[in-house]
């Protein structure tokens, strides 16, 4: 499979949290495409913090573009200048108070289609830390109820059971 070349990009749009550019590609048989659309967004960090029980850290928050309380992990930007794990321990003090130790971090794609994002699972281990966790197997029973849609978190999980393979 041959790669597409890209022409021009066009700014559309900036803001704090995304821009977005238009795109000209040339296709590998010459063909042009020119509104093709790519969102850029800040890469991010997904933290999948476990205790030494194998309970795992969930949050719930509102979710506007959904207009609906979404279960998910603790996650964040990575903020210019920090890697991902630096990223992961701050995010997971922020959004839970709890601390821990970096077990692994696996990279991935949540939309390659249209943005150059990234995102980064990170594995924290909380050792014997931790309130309000939920078991893997709450998870999986809240996934097959639909309670839980969010990608990230099913990523994830997937992910997680993967490595414990």
């Amino acid at each position: 499979m041959k790669k597409w070349k890209l022409v021009n990009i066009e700014n559309v749009l900036s803001s704090r949290w995304m821009s977005i550019e238009k795109r000209t590609y040339q296709l590998p048989d010459g063909k042009m495409i020119d509104d093709y659309y790519h969102l850029k967004r800040p890469d991010y960090v997904l933290i999948i913090a476990q205790n030494k029980n194998k309970e795992i850290a969930t949050i719930k928050q509102y979710r506007r573009g959904v207009n609906d309380e979404v279960i998910e992990l603790p996650a964040g930007w990575i903020e210019k200048g920090e890697t991902p794990k630096r990223a992961a321990l701050r995010e997971l003090k922020e959004e839970t108070g709890l601390t821990g130790k970096i077990q692994f971090i696996q990279p991935l794609y949540p939309q390659p289609e249209f943005t150059d994002m990234k995102a980064f699972v990170v594995g924290v281990d909380l050792g014997t830390k931790g309130k309000n966790l939920i078991t893997l197997k709450e998870i999986e029973g809240k996934i097959k109820s639909k309670k839980i849609k969010d990608m990230g978190l099913l990523s994830a999980i997937s992910i997680l059971k993967a490595r414990q393979l």
